[in-house]
């Protein structure tokens, strides 16, 4: 668990917890097969700007709105999504609608770029696809202001 940036705890089984101290709350299975280590319910909390704000700190620059997939590489710490939509933004004002957007990179360098937080968090909810296994989790996030980002699509 992270909180203010801070690493508090690591996700635990029986086996890591032993080991590392700390309490074994994190592995999950669909049905019957072996359960496997995963996070649950991941989530940014609350900040205190509205869309608005971060738009005009943003001024020129990608608003990406909406989710539609994507994957994370855990062991290499990189991640990809696509966003439902993306808009360039001119002067702090949404322009023009772009296409097929989506977003990528290095987890802990995005998140240390993140610089501004907003005020509407809301949840999702999906399903963690990992050893094979489809387990239902959720995530949430208001939205952010990220100052350096990969993003690609189309115009």
């Amino acid at each position: 668990m992270l909180e203010e940036g801070i690493l508090k705890s690591y996700l635990n089984s029986r086996e890591t917890a032993a080991r590392l101290g700390g309490v074994p709350r994190n592995v999950r299975a669909e049905g019957l097969v072996r359960p496997v280590l995963r996070m649950s319910n991941t989530y940014i909390a609350n900040g205190d700007l509205k869309l608005e704000e971060i738009l005009s700190e943003l001024r020129d620059g990608v608003y990406l709105a909406g989710s539609r997939g994507g994957q994370v590489s855990t062991g290499e710490g990189v991640f990809q999504f696509n966003a439902k939509r993306g808009y360039l933004v001119d002067k702090g004002e949404k322009t023009k609608l772009l296409r097929d957007v989506s977003l990528s990179g290095k987890i802990l360098e995005t998140l240390l770029h993140v610089k501004a937080v907003g005020s509407d968090l809301k949840f999702n909810s999906g399903r963690c696809g990992k050893a094979g296994q489809l387990v239902p989790v959720s995530d949430g996030s208001p939205r952010l202001l990220v100052a350096e980002a990969t993003v690609g699509g189309a115009g």
